[in-house]
């Protein structure tokens, strides 16, 4: 009997294709994703994240430090 060919299912993030005897991870979706590049993908948005409350900090209170000697820092 032949074997049936295994269709070839891409990474959701690189698009590079996934080895589906060792690439076993899925992301928040359920889409197919290598190991790494979901990890990466993760810590990329954290950090974008705590950039963007850092600046909408900044921004909701717009009054400048003021530094030793009375000066806006």
């Amino acid at each position: 009997m032949g074997r049936h060919p295994v269709p070839e299912i891409s990474c959701i993030i690189c698009s590079e294709p996934l080895d589906l005897r060792i690439d076993l991870s899925a992301d928040e979706n359920g889409k197919a994703v290598h190991s790494q590049c979901y990890v990466n993908r993760l810590v990329l948005e954290s950090s974008q994240q705590n950039v963007s409350e850092k600046t909408f900090d900044i921004l909701a209170d717009p009054r400048p430090e003021i530094g030793a000697g009375g000066v806006a820092a």
